[in-house]
């Protein structure tokens, strides 16, 4: 990390935005009390509201990461040459350990044509590749800036005479237009190593992750620990009344009997002054409703003499 690292609104902006974001998730991931704050040496201890300290911390987050994203480069979506060099290289290297018997064929075709095989031993190539760019065949300039997914292969070739001295020779050109798959392979392979070995991915996408992150873990503490609303009054319907009285078994009768006949619920008078005063049991309708429904069961029973 040179000298220069905190130089310039960008990188400023990074720092900010990965120190603040580590400072929330370690609050959260150790459990952190925040009751109190230090502020120039003086104490301020939080009294209310202090559920929604996660919340404030989520939203300076988000503050740091817009001003992050405002300082971010016009082509922070592009890998740049660094990833385009690893993507080069590994399909050239892979593109010729699984090609090695057809470049190997091909530079034995070439060398027979001009040389005698009898004799020869030992040969071997030593293939070196690169991306391959498209030329005008009769000017020799490229037709197009960009390379193409082909690999353009020079073939060096060394082996041992019949007398016994060793040869080499330059070789011959050969372009391989290798699988789907290899390319696809190259492609993964490059990006993975460019998130370690690029500052791409580091300088512009890491902090993004890790702020948002960060943003989540926030809001989602302060949901956790932001008090509950009050339980909703049930409606008419889904009130339970109950009624709980001093009274006892004979009570029960007494009412039944005044429900069922067609006399006035006033004679519940029946009830005498020393029943009331026995030890009170609880009344709810629900049991007069079942004392009535024996009584009417046992009515209608035919009476047996």
């Amino acid at each position: 990390m040179g000298s220069d690292f905190d130089e310039g609104s960008f990188k400023k902006a990074r720092s900010f935005l990965m120190v603040f974001s580590t400072m929330l998730l370690a609050l959260w991931y150790f459990n952190a009390e925040m009751g109190s704050l230090s502020v120039l040496g003086n104490s301020i201890k939080f009294t209310a509201n202090t559920e929604d300290l996660w919340l404030i911390l989520a939203v300076a987050n988000c503050y740091f990461c817009c001003r992050y994203v405002q300082h971010l480069p016009k082509d922070w979506r592009k890998p740049g040459k660094d990833l385009e060099a690893l993507f080069n290289s590994t399909l050239c290297r892979t593109t010729e350990i699984l090609y090695r018997r057809k470049l190997h064929a091909a530079a034995w075709e070439d060398f027979s044509k001009d040389h005698a095989i009898s004799g020869v031993t030992d040969f071997k190539i030593k293939p070196s590749g690169s991306r391959h760019y498209a030329r005008d065949e009769s000017s020799g300039f490229f037709l197009s800036s960009q390379p193409e997914q082909k690999v353009d292969f020079r073939l060096p070739s060394t082996w041992i005479e019949s007398n016994g001295s060793k040869c080499s020779s330059e070789g011959f050109g050969l372009v391989v237009d290798p699988a789907r798959a290899v390319i696809i392979y190259s492609r993964v392979s490059s990006f993975i190593k460019g998130l370690f070995l690029s500052p791409w991915f580091t300088e512009h996408l890491f902090p993004l992750i890790y702020a948002t992150c960060a943003v989540i873990v926030g809001l989602w503490s302060w949901h956790t620990v932001h008090p509950s609303m009050p339980a909703a009054t049930p409606t008419s319907n889904e009130e339970v009344y109950q009624l709980t009285v001093p009274a006892n078994p004979q009570m029960f009768e007494c009412l039944s009997s005044a429900m069922q006949s067609e006399r006035s619920v006033l004679s519940i008078a029946c009830v005498h002054i020393n029943d009331v005063a026995a030890p009170p049991t609880p009344f709810s309708l629900e049991n007069l409703a079942e004392n009535i429904k024996v009584k009417q069961i046992a009515a209608s029973e035919p009476r047996r003499d």
